[in-house]
């Protein structure tokens, strides 16, 4: 799910380094590697009743944040307004997966 994210960077600072934001890249790989914590603890960890369920929202949330740090991280390299179509996008395969009921 992070290796596209991950890829996208390192395409990014190989070909337009002039145009990327070195401080966004980190704070995406920060907020990725806490993410990948907490999906670890969501899912791999056993808990008791529904202690889990705080590590599956805050997996959901950070998930979230590094999307859109994603979109104004590509908004510099390749134009806002084809940032804004990928975060339309990647909003409304969210609302379509709930509607849907993947995450029943």
């Amino acid at each position: 799910m992070y290796l596209p994210i991950i890829i996208g960077m390192v395409v990014a600072y190989k070909n337009y380094n002039n145009k990327t934001s070195k401080a966004i890249g980190v704070c995406i790989l920060v907020f990725l590697i806490i993410s990948l914590y907490f999906f670890y603890q969501a899912y791999f960890v056993e808990h008791s009743g529904w202690d889990g369920l705080g590590f599956s929202f805050l997996w959901l949330i950070n998930t979230a944040i590094i999307k859109i740090c994603s979109c104004i991280f590509y908004g510099k390299i390749v134009g806002w307004k084809k940032a804004i179509i990928f975060f339309g996008i990647y909003i409304v395969s969210i609302i379509s997966s709930f509607l849907l009921g993947f995450w029943a």
